[in-house]
């Protein structure tokens, strides 16, 4: 069941900026510079004060928030690094045919780093499982992936990835548990 404050989580980034301009209000670039901290903020609160059990909801926008080039990182993403979180995604393994891995990349839709070019960085999360737990391979269908977020760039098979994540859990898109 969904929480009310996972409710929040996840609809306040994509609702306020709408409802800024939506009620007609024209913003300058430093009012939409505001309304972009007011989003972060609220995401780095809910990142803060979520429950220690419950993984945080974080979505591909905040994965964004990892300048690939410097290393600098918006303060939502921020908040995340070392916590559990719960991503969305797409399961990429390193090889055809594989089964019962305990290491793939997640990325935000089907196909990506299947055909080139890739994502960049900031949009690649490469998974390895705690303890060397094994999952199957789906990548037909969506994801949550749960796990400890890593903000650090590696190499894999598909090129440069920015963040990592220490899997607990994968499960299918849409399992609220």
């Amino acid at each position: 069941m969904m929480t009310r404050r996972t409710l929040y989580t996840l609809l306040l980034p994509g609702l306020l900026p709408g409802l800024l301009l939506g009620a007609g209000a024209s913003l300058d670039a430093h009012e939409a510079a505001k309304a972009v901290e007011a989003v972060e903020a609220a995401e780095a609160l809910s990142a803060v004060h979520a429950p220690a059990n419950d993984p945080i909801n974080t979505d591909w926008r905040t994965l964004l928030g990892l300048n690939y080039l410097t290393g600098e990182t918006t303060e939502a993403l921020e908040s995340r690094r070392g916590k559990a979180v719960r991503i969305p995604g797409f399961m990429v393994p390193f090889e055809d045919g594989m089964s019962g891995v305990d290491e793939f990349l997640l990325v935000p839709y089907f196909g990506a780093c299947i055909h080139t070019p890739a994502p960049p960085p900031n949009q690649i999360v490469y998974v390895k499982m705690q303890r060397g737990q094994r999952v199957e391979i789906n990548i037909w269908d969506p994801v949550f992936v749960e796990g400890i977020l890593e903000i650090q760039s590696i190499e894999s098979p598909y090129g440069t990835v920015g963040h990592q994540v220490r899997g607990t859990a994968v499960r299918p898109y849409g399992d609220d548990r």
